[in-house]
């Protein structure tokens, strides 16, 4: 069953993941409350192109930031807020939104938390990589997983920039599978801070776990522009 859930997104990118998202998945646009920043950054064009309401925190003290943006969506009644921040969040936004703050990561957590995953795991060496959405927790990317992806890392029949192009691709996809998750109250929480999505399914054909299984998840997947 589908629930009106209001969504935030909290980020200090150009926000191109959230952008493409927002064209392509007209529930999550409809969605979409509330933009917050920490800086001037691309992500509030993207703000102004939607109509969609936009807060600078101007708060360079972590602590302070939590607070100040616990404040912000409460205010706008959000349920469920995306990072796609440089930043960790402290404070006691972390008990007050615990479970509603969904953090989206270019890596194959555990395996390499914090800034510039993919430039780590492609000087690694590593044969996968891929992305992980999880809700965020006190510590560095070590929140509960909900969804994760792999990307295989052929350094012999591709590039570096078109395997970042595929993370990119499955990064939008699974901020839209999840939108559509939450939205129809399917994840539930499990014994040891695990996560189980209700109905979802295993696919070989999908690189993801849980699989993809909504229309438009799926052609943001598929399509390359």
């Amino acid at each position: 069953m589908i629930s009106s859930k209001n969504f935030a997104i909290v980020a200090s990118t150009s926000g191109s993941v959230v952008s493409r998202v927002l064209v392509q998945d007209p529930g999550f646009r409809a969605q979409t409350k509330l933009i917050v920043t920490d800086r001037a950054c691309g992500v509030e064009g993207i703000a102004n192109r939607y109509d969609i309401p936009c807060h600078r925190i101007n708060e360079p003290y972590p602590l302070a930031f939590g607070n100040k943006l616990l404040e912000t969506l409460e205010l706008h009644a959000i349920d469920y807020a995306f990072t796609f921040f440089s930043r960790l969040i402290q404070g006691y936004i972390l008990e007050k939104f615990k479970y509603r703050l969904i953090n989206i990561h270019p890596s194959l957590l555990p395996a390499f938390p914090g800034m510039g995953a993919f430039e780590k795991a492609w000087a690694s060496n590593t044969l996968f990589t891929g992305s992980t959405t999880h809700f965020i927790d006190q510590g560095i990317d070590t929140g509960a997983i909900i969804q994760q992806s792999v990307v295989r890392i052929d350094r012999y029949h591709q590039t570096k920039d078109a395997i970042r192009h595929e993370l990119f691709l499955q990064q939008c996809a699974s901020l839209s599978q999840v939108a559509h998750w939450l939205s129809e109250e399917r994840i539930r929480f499990t014994e040891n801070n695990g996560i189980e999505v209700l109905g979802s399914k295993c696919s070989d054909a999908c690189p993801f776990m849980p699989a993809l299984e909504h229309d438009i998840p799926l052609r943001l997947l598929a399509s390359k522009t």
